[in-house]
């Protein structure tokens, strides 16, 4: 099974890296067989296609963004700190790690900005699976349980993160700290006035 995993994350990862090459639209099974070396019937064994090879590395991609919020709430404790200035320094720390991993954070912006997302989102499997499950708990012990306008909300900081860390990866921009401080800041405001509204 370990085997089977450690295949799959070579997958994943190889995904990745061929959308920030060609973008998400130009993914085939024929490519990305191509690409990894291996036959298509090998990767035919483990996804039913292509929509499936894709949604398995969005949530690949999801759970290691969800691993890292998570581990970054903790890093700043739960002492008398207001739960929104955690919130605004975890941002901060997601903003650094997306940049360390800028084919994370292009994948995840192309992928949420594509139809198969759209598709997610109408049959209900985004943000509230498995993958977000550590950070929920947090949220559940910390501020309570959320509105169905709680979870949109974050969709929309999740992306407005995203956005702000690839366009200034894109434009090859340095790193600015008080735009990064005010772009948290603003995140964790609208996200804080809608989690329970």
């Amino acid at each position: 099974m370990a085997k089977t995993i450690n295949i799959k994350e070579k997958y994943f990862r190889s995904v990745m890296e061929t959308t920030c090459k060609i973008g998400l639209e130009n993914i085939t099974v024929r490519s990305m067989a191509k690409t990894l070396g291996v036959s298509e019937a090998a990767l035919y064994r483990h996804f039913l296609g292509k929509d499936q090879l894709l949604s398995e590395t969005y949530f690949y991609a999801e759970s290691l963004f969800w691993d890292r919020f998570a581990a970054e709430i903790y890093s700043h404790g739960f002492s008398d700190t207001l739960f929104s200035e955690i919130l605004e320094q975890v941002w901060i720390g997601i903003f650094n790690y997306l940049r360390a991993d800028d084919v994370l954070a292009v994948f995840l912006l192309r992928y949420r900005a594509s139809a198969e997302y759209t598709d997610q989102i109408r049959n209900g499997s985004t943000l509230t699976g498995s993958e977000m499950e550590p950070v929920m708990r947090i949220f559940r012990s910390q501020i309570g349980e959320p509105s169905p306008s709680g979870i949109l909300a974050f969709d929309a900081a999740l992306d407005a993160c995203v956005c702000h860390v690839c366009r200034g990866l894109r434009l090859g921009a340095k790193v600015d700290p008080e735009l990064d401080r005010k772009i948290s800041k603003a995140v964790s405001e609208v996200f804080m006035a809608h989690y329970t509204a």
